[in-house]
Protein backbone atom coordinates (compact mmCIF):
# COMPACT_ATOMS: atom_id res chain seq x y z
CA UNK A 1 0.00 0.00 0.00
CA UNK A 2 2.90 2.39 0.63
CA UNK A 3 4.04 2.22 -3.00
CA UNK A 4 0.41 3.64 -4.05
CA UNK A 5 0.72 6.27 -1.07
CA UNK A 6 3.94 7.14 -2.88
CA UNK A 7 2.49 7.58 -6.52
CA UNK A 8 -0.45 9.89 -5.04
CA UNK A 9 2.13 11.99 -3.64
CA UNK A 10 4.30 12.39 -6.64
CA UNK A 11 1.09 12.89 -8.65
CA UNK A 12 -0.43 15.42 -6.17
CA UNK A 13 2.56 17.43 -6.42
CA UNK A 14 2.52 17.40 -10.26
CA UNK A 15 -1.27 18.62 -10.19
CA UNK A 16 0.04 21.33 -7.71
CA UNK A 17 2.85 22.37 -9.94
CA UNK A 18 0.44 23.50 -12.59
CA UNK A 19 -0.79 25.72 -10.51
CA UNK A 20 -0.52 28.72 -7.94
CA UNK A 21 0.80 26.56 -4.77
CA UNK A 22 3.79 25.57 -6.93
CA UNK A 23 6.37 27.47 -4.20
CA UNK A 24 5.42 24.34 -2.05
CA UNK A 25 7.27 22.00 -4.64
CA UNK A 26 11.06 22.64 -2.96
CA UNK A 27 10.14 21.87 0.11
CA UNK A 28 8.54 18.57 -1.27
CA UNK A 29 10.91 17.44 -3.75
CA UNK A 30 13.56 17.38 -0.72
CA UNK A 31 11.14 15.42 1.90
CA UNK A 32 10.33 12.84 -1.34
CA UNK A 33 14.09 13.00 -2.21
CA UNK A 34 15.51 11.85 1.45
CA UNK A 35 12.26 9.56 2.19
CA UNK A 36 13.11 7.30 -1.03
CA UNK A 37 16.47 7.14 0.36
CA UNK A 38 15.43 4.94 3.15
CA UNK A 39 12.58 3.79 1.33
CA UNK A 40 14.94 2.22 -1.39
CA UNK A 41 18.05 2.04 0.75
CA UNK A 42 16.67 0.74 4.18
CA UNK A 43 14.50 -2.48 2.51
CA UNK A 44 14.54 -5.51 4.11
CA UNK A 45 14.20 -8.80 2.26
CA UNK A 46 12.56 -6.89 -0.26
CA UNK A 47 13.49 -7.47 -4.33
CA UNK A 48 14.21 -10.21 -6.41
CA UNK A 49 17.88 -10.03 -5.72
CA UNK A 50 17.97 -9.79 -2.15
CA UNK A 51 19.09 -13.18 -1.72
CA UNK A 52 21.31 -13.32 -4.78
CA UNK A 53 23.04 -9.72 -3.23
CA UNK A 54 23.55 -11.59 0.33
CA UNK A 55 25.68 -14.67 -0.73
CA UNK A 56 27.63 -12.34 -3.04
CA UNK A 57 28.23 -10.30 -0.91
CA UNK A 58 29.75 -12.86 2.40
CA UNK A 59 30.31 -15.75 -0.11
CA UNK A 60 31.38 -14.71 -3.39
CA UNK A 61 34.86 -14.22 -4.72
CA UNK A 62 35.86 -10.11 -5.74
CA UNK A 63 34.19 -8.78 -9.00
CA UNK A 64 35.45 -6.44 -11.43
CA UNK A 65 32.39 -3.73 -10.30
CA UNK A 66 35.04 -1.64 -8.17
CA UNK A 67 33.19 0.67 -7.07
CA UNK A 68 30.27 -1.83 -5.79
CA UNK A 69 32.81 -4.33 -4.22
CA UNK A 70 33.97 -1.58 -2.07
CA UNK A 71 31.04 -0.83 -0.85
CA UNK A 72 30.47 -4.27 -0.03
CA UNK A 73 33.70 -4.30 1.78
CA UNK A 74 32.99 -1.42 4.21
CA UNK A 75 29.80 -2.91 4.20
CA UNK A 76 30.89 -6.25 5.70
CA UNK A 77 33.45 -4.26 8.35
CA UNK A 78 30.39 -2.26 9.46
CA UNK A 79 28.02 -4.96 10.43
CA UNK A 80 28.56 -8.99 9.38
CA UNK A 81 24.68 -9.67 9.62
CA UNK A 82 23.40 -5.64 8.49
CA UNK A 83 26.07 -4.55 5.99
CA UNK A 84 23.96 -5.05 2.86
CA UNK A 85 21.87 -1.77 4.37
CA UNK A 86 24.57 0.12 4.40
CA UNK A 87 25.42 -0.96 0.76
CA UNK A 88 21.40 -0.33 -0.31
CA UNK A 89 21.91 2.88 1.65
CA UNK A 90 24.47 4.26 -0.55
CA UNK A 91 23.32 3.12 -4.03
CA UNK A 92 20.06 4.25 -3.46
CA UNK A 93 21.62 8.04 -2.80
CA UNK A 94 24.19 7.46 -5.56
CA UNK A 95 20.70 6.53 -7.81
CA UNK A 96 18.72 9.13 -6.35
CA UNK A 97 20.79 11.68 -6.47
CA UNK A 98 21.37 11.12 -10.00
CA UNK A 99 17.79 10.99 -10.99
CA UNK A 100 16.74 14.33 -9.35
CA UNK A 101 19.66 15.92 -10.75
CA UNK A 102 18.04 15.14 -14.20
CA UNK A 103 14.78 15.87 -12.99
CA UNK A 104 15.19 19.17 -11.73
CA UNK A 105 16.91 20.56 -14.48
CA UNK A 106 13.43 21.11 -16.11
CA UNK A 107 10.14 22.99 -15.09
CA UNK A 108 8.03 20.33 -13.76
CA UNK A 109 10.28 17.72 -11.81
CA UNK A 110 7.58 15.71 -10.40
CA UNK A 111 6.62 15.24 -13.94
CA UNK A 112 9.85 13.03 -14.84
CA UNK A 113 9.59 11.17 -11.21
CA UNK A 114 6.43 9.81 -11.89
CA UNK A 115 7.42 8.52 -15.38
CA UNK A 116 10.22 6.69 -13.64
CA UNK A 117 8.62 5.50 -10.33
CA UNK A 118 6.85 2.39 -11.80
CA UNK A 119 10.07 1.03 -13.23
CA UNK A 120 12.92 2.89 -12.32
CA UNK A 121 12.74 3.52 -8.74
CA UNK A 122 10.06 0.61 -7.95
CA UNK A 123 11.68 -2.33 -9.53
CA UNK A 124 15.15 -1.42 -10.47
CA UNK A 125 16.53 0.78 -7.81
CA UNK A 126 15.02 -2.14 -5.18
CA UNK A 127 16.15 -5.34 -7.79
CA UNK A 128 19.03 -4.61 -9.84
CA UNK A 129 20.96 -2.57 -6.79
CA UNK A 130 24.16 -2.30 -9.13
CA UNK A 131 22.91 -1.27 -11.88
CA UNK A 132 20.41 1.02 -10.75
CA UNK A 133 23.85 2.87 -10.02
CA UNK A 134 25.26 2.92 -13.31
CA UNK A 135 21.69 3.82 -14.96
CA UNK A 136 21.61 6.65 -12.69
CA UNK A 137 25.12 7.81 -13.80
CA UNK A 138 23.77 7.39 -17.22
CA UNK A 139 21.20 10.09 -16.65
CA UNK A 140 23.89 12.55 -15.81
CA UNK A 141 25.82 11.31 -19.06
CA UNK A 142 23.12 11.81 -21.44
CA UNK A 143 21.67 15.11 -19.97
CA UNK A 144 25.72 16.67 -20.22
CA UNK A 145 25.72 14.53 -24.03
CA UNK A 146 22.37 16.98 -24.68
CA UNK A 147 24.38 20.04 -23.52
CA UNK A 148 27.98 19.24 -25.83
CA UNK A 149 29.38 18.43 -22.37
CA UNK A 150 31.55 15.28 -23.71
CA UNK A 151 33.99 15.37 -21.56
CA UNK A 152 31.51 15.60 -18.62
CA UNK A 153 29.76 12.23 -20.20
CA UNK A 154 32.89 10.47 -20.29
CA UNK A 155 33.28 11.09 -16.86
CA UNK A 156 30.11 10.19 -15.29
CA UNK A 157 30.31 6.80 -17.70
CA UNK A 158 33.62 6.17 -16.11
CA UNK A 159 32.08 6.62 -12.43
CA UNK A 160 29.11 3.96 -13.51
CA UNK A 161 30.77 1.22 -15.26
CA UNK A 162 32.66 0.87 -11.33
CA UNK A 163 28.84 -0.74 -10.87
CA UNK A 164 27.76 -2.21 -14.13
CA UNK A 165 29.63 -2.31 -17.39
CA UNK A 166 26.42 -2.18 -19.96
CA UNK A 167 26.66 1.74 -19.29
CA UNK A 168 30.14 1.36 -21.63
CA UNK A 169 26.81 0.94 -24.41
CA UNK A 170 26.73 5.12 -23.56
CA UNK A 171 30.29 5.40 -25.61
CA UNK A 172 28.87 4.38 -28.56
CA UNK A 173 26.79 7.64 -28.88
CA UNK A 174 29.57 10.22 -28.04
CA UNK A 175 31.13 9.77 -32.24
CA UNK A 176 28.01 10.21 -33.81
CA UNK A 177 27.09 13.21 -31.69
CA UNK A 178 29.19 14.92 -34.44
CA UNK A 179 27.67 13.80 -37.79
CA UNK A 180 26.74 17.60 -38.28
CA UNK A 181 29.77 18.76 -38.07
CA UNK A 182 32.33 16.42 -38.51
CA UNK A 183 36.30 17.87 -37.03
CA UNK A 184 39.17 15.25 -38.11
CA UNK A 185 41.01 16.16 -35.49
CA UNK A 186 37.87 15.13 -33.13
CA UNK A 187 37.27 11.77 -34.94
CA UNK A 188 40.88 11.12 -34.73
CA UNK A 189 41.37 11.84 -30.44
CA UNK A 190 38.21 9.61 -30.22
CA UNK A 191 40.05 6.54 -32.44
CA UNK A 192 42.68 6.96 -30.48
CA UNK A 193 40.51 6.81 -27.03
CA UNK A 194 38.90 3.84 -27.70
CA UNK A 195 41.87 1.89 -28.74
CA UNK A 196 43.81 3.03 -25.90
CA UNK A 197 40.47 1.76 -23.83
CA UNK A 198 40.64 -1.56 -25.95
CA UNK A 199 44.11 -2.29 -25.27
CA UNK A 200 43.83 -1.44 -21.28
CA UNK A 201 40.54 -3.91 -21.64
CA UNK A 202 42.18 -6.27 -23.25
CA UNK A 203 45.51 -6.56 -21.55
CA UNK A 204 43.96 -7.00 -18.26
CA UNK A 205 41.28 -9.23 -19.19
CA UNK A 206 38.61 -6.49 -17.63
CA UNK A 207 35.17 -7.45 -20.14
CA UNK A 208 36.30 -11.33 -20.89
CA UNK A 209 34.08 -12.84 -17.69
CA UNK A 210 31.23 -9.84 -18.78
CA UNK A 211 31.56 -10.87 -22.46
CA UNK A 212 30.43 -14.91 -21.65
CA UNK A 213 28.11 -13.42 -18.88
CA UNK A 214 26.21 -11.48 -21.79
CA UNK A 215 26.04 -14.39 -24.57
CA UNK A 216 24.38 -16.76 -21.66
CA UNK A 217 22.75 -14.27 -20.05
CA UNK A 218 21.28 -12.38 -23.19
CA UNK A 219 22.08 -13.84 -26.27
CA UNK A 220 20.97 -17.87 -25.76
CA UNK A 221 17.67 -18.91 -26.30
CA UNK A 222 17.87 -20.09 -22.25
CA UNK A 223 16.46 -16.47 -20.80
CA UNK A 224 13.13 -15.27 -21.73
CA UNK A 225 12.15 -12.04 -20.36
CA UNK A 226 8.46 -12.12 -19.77
CA UNK A 227 6.65 -8.70 -20.54
CA UNK A 228 9.75 -7.45 -22.78
CA UNK A 229 8.25 -6.55 -25.43
CA UNK A 230 5.48 -4.53 -23.49
CA UNK A 231 8.40 -3.00 -21.24
CA UNK A 232 9.80 -1.60 -24.96
CA UNK A 233 6.13 -0.52 -26.56
CA UNK A 234 5.85 1.45 -23.80
CA UNK A 235 8.70 4.00 -24.88
CA UNK A 236 6.30 4.63 -28.12
CA UNK A 237 4.47 7.28 -26.40
CA UNK A 238 7.34 9.51 -25.85
CA UNK A 239 8.67 9.05 -29.31
CA UNK A 240 5.64 10.05 -31.37
CA UNK A 241 6.07 12.75 -28.73
CA UNK A 242 9.51 13.30 -29.75
CA UNK A 243 8.91 12.85 -33.74
CA UNK A 244 6.01 15.67 -33.29
CA UNK A 245 8.72 18.36 -31.09
CA UNK A 246 11.44 17.42 -33.25
CA UNK A 247 11.76 20.51 -34.94
CA UNK A 248 11.41 22.82 -31.83
CA UNK A 249 13.84 20.99 -29.98
CA UNK A 250 16.62 20.75 -33.04
CA UNK A 251 16.24 24.43 -32.84
CA UNK A 252 17.17 25.15 -29.47
CA UNK A 253 20.73 25.96 -29.19
CA UNK A 254 21.52 24.26 -25.73
CA UNK A 255 20.12 20.74 -26.85
CA UNK A 256 21.95 18.34 -29.36
CA UNK A 257 18.51 16.80 -30.36
CA UNK A 258 21.06 13.91 -32.41
CA UNK A 259 20.97 11.99 -29.07
CA UNK A 260 17.24 11.83 -28.99
CA UNK A 261 17.67 10.14 -33.09
CA UNK A 262 19.64 8.06 -31.85
CA UNK A 263 17.82 6.73 -28.94
CA UNK A 264 14.90 6.92 -31.16
CA UNK A 265 16.05 4.55 -33.71
CA UNK A 266 17.32 2.01 -30.69
CA UNK A 267 13.83 2.10 -29.16
CA UNK A 268 12.85 0.62 -32.65
CA UNK A 269 15.27 -1.80 -32.97
CA UNK A 270 15.10 -2.91 -29.32
CA UNK A 271 11.11 -3.44 -30.01
CA UNK A 272 11.91 -6.05 -32.91
CA UNK A 273 14.77 -7.33 -30.58
CA UNK A 274 12.59 -8.56 -28.03
CA UNK A 275 10.57 -11.01 -29.66
CA UNK A 276 13.79 -12.90 -30.73
CA UNK A 277 16.35 -11.46 -27.46
CA UNK A 278 13.76 -10.49 -25.07
CA UNK A 279 15.62 -10.16 -22.01
CA UNK A 280 18.73 -8.44 -24.03
CA UNK A 281 16.02 -5.83 -25.38
CA UNK A 282 15.23 -5.71 -21.72
CA UNK A 283 18.04 -4.37 -20.02
CA UNK A 284 18.74 -2.41 -23.28
CA UNK A 285 15.36 -0.70 -22.79
CA UNK A 286 16.54 0.20 -18.76
CA UNK A 287 18.46 3.21 -20.89
CA UNK A 288 15.72 4.21 -22.68
CA UNK A 289 14.47 5.47 -19.17
CA UNK A 290 15.97 8.85 -19.89
CA UNK A 291 14.08 9.71 -23.09
CA UNK A 292 11.14 9.62 -21.55
CA UNK A 293 11.67 11.64 -19.02
CA UNK A 294 13.21 14.32 -20.69
CA UNK A 295 10.83 14.00 -23.37
CA UNK A 296 7.73 14.06 -21.33
CA UNK A 297 9.30 16.82 -19.49
CA UNK A 298 9.89 19.35 -22.32
CA UNK A 299 6.52 18.87 -24.03
CA UNK A 300 4.47 19.65 -21.24
CA UNK A 301 6.84 22.99 -20.45
CA UNK A 302 5.46 23.85 -24.29
CA UNK A 303 1.97 23.30 -23.97
CA UNK A 304 -0.86 25.97 -23.12
CA UNK A 305 -2.03 25.85 -19.53
CA UNK A 306 -5.00 23.67 -20.28
CA UNK A 307 -3.38 21.61 -22.18
CA UNK A 308 -0.41 21.43 -19.55
CA UNK A 309 -3.45 19.51 -16.92
CA UNK A 310 -4.92 17.16 -20.03
CA UNK A 311 -1.27 15.84 -20.19
CA UNK A 312 -0.34 15.84 -16.53
CA UNK A 313 -3.51 13.57 -15.90
CA UNK A 314 -2.33 11.43 -19.28
CA UNK A 315 0.97 10.02 -17.51
CA UNK A 316 -1.12 10.15 -13.89
CA UNK A 317 -3.14 7.78 -15.69
CA UNK A 318 -0.87 5.68 -18.05
CA UNK A 319 1.63 5.25 -14.89
CA UNK A 320 -0.47 4.24 -12.80
CA UNK A 321 -2.15 1.15 -15.13
CA UNK A 322 1.98 0.61 -15.93
CA UNK A 323 2.38 0.43 -12.09
CA UNK A 324 -0.98 -1.15 -10.52
CA UNK A 325 -1.02 -4.01 -13.57
CA UNK A 326 2.93 -4.96 -12.71
CA UNK A 327 1.94 -4.48 -8.75
CA UNK A 328 -0.86 -7.05 -8.77
CA UNK A 329 -0.28 -9.44 -11.44
CA UNK A 330 3.35 -9.79 -11.52
CA UNK A 331 5.09 -12.85 -9.79
CA UNK A 332 7.91 -11.17 -9.16
CA UNK A 333 5.52 -8.02 -7.51
CA UNK A 334 3.54 -10.64 -5.15
CA UNK A 335 6.39 -13.37 -4.01
CA UNK A 336 9.18 -10.48 -3.70
CA UNK A 337 8.34 -7.03 -3.26
CA UNK A 338 5.31 -7.63 -1.11
CA UNK A 339 4.49 -7.26 1.63
CA UNK A 340 7.28 -4.21 1.82
CA UNK A 341 9.46 -4.53 4.84
CA UNK A 342 12.07 -2.08 6.16
CA UNK A 343 14.96 -2.32 8.12
CA UNK A 344 14.12 0.60 10.41
CA UNK A 345 10.52 -0.33 10.82
CA UNK A 346 11.91 -3.79 11.99
CA UNK A 347 13.66 -3.11 14.40
CA UNK A 348 10.90 -1.16 16.32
Amino acid sequence: MLYFVIFAYISTFLVLDLTKFSHFNKTALVVLYLFLILFIGARYEVGGDWNYYLYEMFYKDARTDLGYEILSLVGKNISTQHGIIFVNLCCAFLFLSCLFFLVTRFRYPFAGLLVAFPYSITVMAMGYTRQSVAIGFSFVAMYFMTRNDNFKSIIFILIGGLFHKSIAILLIFLPLLYLRQVDIKKVCMGIVFFLVLALICFKFDIFAGYISKIKFLYLSDIHYSKGGFIRIAIHIIPLVLYIFMRKDIKNRNNINYILFDELSILIVVAMFLSIFLSTLADRLGLYFIFFDIVIFSIFLERLEVKLKFTLAFLIIIENFLIFYVWYNYSFYSIHYWQPYKNFFLEML
